[in-house]
């Protein structure tokens, strides 16, 4: 049993993750000078999750592994967060189509953050890390009556750094939000509308996904280019009150436009060309009969 040794978690954030936009389609190839300004919200977890790809080498003679070699390093991240009002920039980041503009899915990102892990002696240390080179892979935002709004972001990124010397981590970061986070009720009366008709739901949730293509070239072992491919908008809800309307559009594919307002004045999911792709009325005798829906979206605006 190991002696001396102190537990570290979320609590030894010193910074928590901020971002900042490259400023073009490549990657950096060193931390760059710059200002973490950009807010996921108030972050609850974040993952970090590294792969070094690699590949096992077996010759005759023997039946053991002669050797094993570094392969196609994958990096990989999941955030999750409770939304604030100036959340709705990395949302619609993350929302918007390829233009090759600033602020779109063409952009990678750094994501950094600092914690105070890795004991030395009986103190911690203070790493500084860096996603670099980083894109969302897919985002999902979901609400619930009586819960906050929560979101949800899967990242591919070039690579992982970290240091223990500020100096060389050259990044400033944005105060945390104030703000109150996002709550149910924050869209005030009759948020969910479908086909302009308001609908009675007790949760939504809706998921980009952007496929990104990570393409790797001789000479290294990084993605070296991060490309989006198609961009996919689903979604579901459950449905209070029992609707014909509803049940008849899924059974005719008929398109329309779904939107949750999230909250007032501040952010908006509406997927227009919408169709409602599921449609089940589970029914049992001790329990109340919803509605359940799920739905692809044609095109998303963002928030």
């Amino acid at each position: 049993m190991a002696g001396g040794t102190t537990l570290t978690g979320g609590w030894q954030f010193v910074n928590p993750p901020k971002y900042y936009e490259e400023a073009a389609t490549g990657y950096a190839s060193v931390i760059t000078t710059a200002t973490a300004s950009g807010i996921f919200g108030k972050v609850s977890a974040i993952s970090v999750e590294t792969d070094p790809g690699t590949q096992e080498f077996r010759a005759v003679g023997s039946e053991d592994v002669y050797t094993q070699v570094i392969g196609r390093v994958g990096v990989r991240a999941r955030i999750t967060f409770a939304l604030v009002d100036t959340s709705s920039v990395f949302v619609s980041y993350a929302i918007k189509a390829n233009a090759n503009a600033a602020g779109d899915i063409s952009r990678p990102i750094h994501i950094v953050w600092s914690e105070r892990t890795w004991e030395n002696g009986s103190t911690f240390l203070t790493t500084y890390f860096a996603l670099r080179g980083a894109k969302p892979n897919s985002l999902t935002i979901r609400g619930s009556a009586g819960n906050h709004l929560e979101g949800e972001c899967e990242v591919i990124a070039h690579s992982l750094t970290y240091t223990t010397t500020a100096s060389a981590f050259q990044s400033t970061f944005a105060s945390e939000p104030t703000a109150d986070i996002w709550n149910f009720e924050d869209g005030g009366a009759n948020p969910v509308t479908w086909q302009s008709r308001a609908v009675d739901v007790t949760d939504f949730s809706f998921t980009v996904a952007r496929d990104l293509k990570p393409v790797y070239v001789l000479g290294s072992s990084t993605v070296q280019f991060l490309f989006a491919g198609n961009r996919s908008i689903t979604g579901d809800a459950t449905v209070v009150y029992l609707s014909a309307s509803t049940l008849a559009d899924s059974l005719t594919a008929t398109s329309g436009t779904m939107s949750w307002t999230m909250k007032s004045s501040a952010g908006t999911f509406t997927g227009t060309s919408t169709v409602i792709t599921g449609h089940s009325l589970p029914q049992e005798i001790s329990g109340e009969t919803y509605e359940r829906i799920t739905f692809k979206t044609g095109t998303v605006a963002a928030l």
